[in-house]
């Protein structure tokens, strides 16, 4: 029996969402990924790092993202973790579909991660973003996400 593929583009009702990575700089408690390669039936845990902007448009194109309702990054990963290919298939998106939605699932680390504000940069090519807090202050996110960073320095970037 052939292995089951790992998807980098998937889709749940009439979203289309894109698998961009599974690193991530949480380990939550309550993380899927921590029992289960599969959401809905769609084998999200990709075989390796080697995901490319240009495969990424490759299977958008080949999945008539004009007949769907939104095109969201979101997958087993932090998507913003790797921003320059979110960036780049996100510029073709609104390049080629300029009247599709386009949306970023993140644990709002990203600015954090790079070391900059890269809300400018989101700015210009996504519509909406949908940070995931999880908890009302430091130590409680720190005990239910165990961020990789200082806790107080990691929550207080995802509020800013």
């Amino acid at each position: 029996m052939p292995e089951e593929q790992s998807k980098i583009v998937y889709f749940l009702d009439n979203t289309m969402y894109i698998n961009v990575t599974n690193l991530c700089t949480n380990s939550c408690v309550f993380c899927l990924r921590e029992i289960s390669d599969t959401v809905f039936g769609e084998n999200l845990w990709l075989k390796n790092e080697n995901v490319t902007a240009d495969k990424i448009i490759e299977e958008i194109k080949a999945n008539s993202p004009e007949s769907r309702n939104e095109i969201v990054f979101c997958g087993y990963g932090e998507p913003l973790i790797k921003l320059d290919i979110v960036l780049k298939v996100a510029a073709f998106i609104k390049e080629n579909y300029p009247k599709m939605p386009v949306r970023v699932n993140t644990n709002g680390q990203a600015s954090l991660i790079h070391k900059r504000n890269i809300v400018p940069e989101l700015s210009e090519v996504i519509d909406k973003i949908s940070v995931s807090l999880n908890a009302e202050n430091a130590d409680l996110y720190a005990e239910i996400c165990q961020c990789k960073f200082e806790k107080e320095e990691c929550y207080q970037a995802i509020k800013d």
